[in-house]
């Protein structure tokens, strides 16, 4: 069973790219399968074509000829030719999945045919291909670091009440204060007076 799937609205798009091989290289008809042999779709006379039993022959083609592209130093051939008494095959790799059949008279449109299949090939590589991802504006590092540390400062602040606002504009400046005598002082002096003045007397 084939891993490749592909939505209907998909295979009308991929339709519109085959019937323009048809009308700039005169082809006949063009069928696209997988490289494992699924029939995905086709455009142009195919009513004489058993396009299930065409679909897994080509495919086997392709595998064979990938093995002779190996053994003479390739990777693989993109590109196969057959040709008939009157009819010819085009058949080119469109992408890691499918398979392009071009399906023609005369030889002497080998070449449009294949200019045309190669650049609706692009075309369809592009429809397939997912969507980039949009490049979202980013702040520069520094500029965010800065504004987050200007937060920081704000949030750990501290924040003075009212009343505490209150009482720094009502504190006055310390003054120096004297301690008074202490009565141990006071009793030493007077016994000091009292000698001076008996001792006078006497």
């Amino acid at each position: 069973m084939s891993r490749f799937k592909m939505i209907d609205t998909t295979v009308g798009e991929i339709q519109a790219f085959l019937q323009k091989i048809i009308k700039n290289s005169q082809a006949t008809s063009v069928v696209m399968i997988t490289l494992d042999g699924q029939y995905i779709t086709s455009v142009g006379d195919c009513s004489y074509i058993n396009l299930t039993s065409l679909a897994a022959l080509i495919a086997g083609m392709f595998a064979a000829t990938k093995e002779v592209a190996k053994i003479l130093g390739e990777n693989n051939f993109n590109l196969l030719f057959q040709q008939g008494e009157k009819r010819n095959l085009h058949i080119s790799l469109v992408n890691n999945d499918l398979l392009l059949i071009a399906i023609f008279e005369g030889v002497e449109k080998a070449g449009m045919v294949r200019l045309y299949c190669e650049k609706q090939s692009k075309a369809i590589v592009k429809l397939l291909s997912p969507p980039e991802p949009k490049n979202l504006p980013t702040t520069p590092a520094t500029e965010s670091e800065s504004l987050l540390d200007e937060i920081l400062v704000k949030t750990d602040a501290p924040k003075n009440t009212s009343a505490e606002i209150n009482t720094e504009k009502n504190k006055t400046p310390e003054t120096e204060t004297t301690s008074s005598p202490s009565t141990e002082d006071f009793k030493a002096f007077a016994s000091s007076l009292l000698d001076d003045i008996f001792g006078k007397v006497t």
